[in-house]
C-alpha cells in the first residue's frame, strides 16, 4: 500500500503548502500541467446534466482546478448528481414506500429509488470531494479572486501576495 493519495499540486498551492517548504514544489516540477479550462460538455448529456456541467465547470474553472483532461471525471460527477436528483424527485412525488398485497396480507416495502438515491448520493459526494467542492475539502484553500493579479515581487519575497 502506498498510503494516502497525493493531493494535486494546484490544491496544495491554494492551501499554501509550498510557502514553508518551496523544495516540495520543485519535487513536483515534472508533473504534467494541462491547460486550465472547462472541457466541452459531451453532446449526449441532456437538460439537467448539461446545466449541472456548466454550473460545476464554472466553479472549478474559477478556482483553476479544471482542465480538459478532467472531462471524464466531471461527467461521472454530473451523471451521479442527475441520478440522485431523479431518484429524489420520484421519492418526493411517490413517497419512500409502497404497499403490496400478498397471500398473508399487506406488506409495506421501500421503493427501489431509496437505494438508488443513497448510492448516487455517495458517488456524488465522493466526486465533489475529489474536485474540492465540499466545505471540508476546501478547508485551507486560498483562491485568488477573479480579476486580481498576483504581485510577482511580493510572491517572490514572501511566497504569496500579502492581503490588504
Amino acid at each position: 500500500m502506498r498510503g494516502r493519495r497525493p493531493k494535486p499540486t494546484r490544491v496544495l498551492e491554494l492551501e499554501g503548502a509550498f510557502l514553508a517548504n518551496p523544495a516540495r514544489k520543485r519535487q513536483r516540477a515534472r508533473e504534467p500541467k494541462p491547460a486550465a479550462g472547462v472541457p466541452p460538455c459531451p453532446k449526449h448529456l441532456r437538460r439537467l446534466a448539461r446545466a449541472t456541467w456548466n454550473r460545476i465547470g464554472a466553479y472549478l474553472a474559477q478556482l483553476g482546478l479544471l482542465t480538459p483532461v478532467d472531462q471524464d471525471a466531471l461527467e461521472l460527477l454530473v451523471r451521479a448528481y442527475v441520478e440522485y436528483h431523479r431518484a429524489q424527485s420520484t421519492l418526493e412525488r411517490c413517497g419512500a414506500t409502497y404497499t403490496i398485497r400478498t397471500a398473508s396480507g399487506r406488506v409495506i416495502r421501500p421503493r427501489p429509488e431509496v437505494a438508488i438515491a443513497a448510492e448516487a448520493w455517495k458517488r456524488t459526494l465522493r466526486a465533489l470531494t475529489e474536485f474540492g467542492l465540499t466545505p471540508a475539502s476546501r478547508v485551507g484553500l486560498e483562491a485568488t479572486p477573479p480579476g486580481q493579479q498576483l504581485n510577482k515581487d511580493e510572491e517572490f519575497m514572501f511566497g504569496h501576495t500579502r492581503r490588504a
